[in-house]
């Protein structure tokens, strides 16, 4: 039997839109998944830094912020980056 070492997930995440009046919502962030690294199915977990608020797998509709957007994949492992 020959066992294959875990690999995390590799992805790159993408701010796309520039909030244009304060307090609007109109941000997103791209989101592309290397399906060759790690296994599917994927789940996106984005988080609002400043505001320490969960958006979970929204990528659109974002406020103004700084996030963290983490990867994880069918075997629990996971990467994170900052966008």
């Amino acid at each position: 039997m020959i066992v294959a070492p875990k690999t995390n997930p590799e992805f790159t995440a993408t701010p796309n839109s520039t909030i244009l009046c304060n307090g609007d919502a109109t941000g997103s962030i791209t989101v592309v998944i290397d399906p060759n690294k790690g296994a599917s199915p994927y789940i996106i977990d984005v988080v609002n830094t400043t505001t320490s608020t969960s958006y979970g797998t929204k990528t659109t509709g974002l406020p103004a912020g700084f996030y963290t957007v983490k990867v994880t994949d069918a075997k629990g492992c996971s990467l994170e980056k900052q966008v």
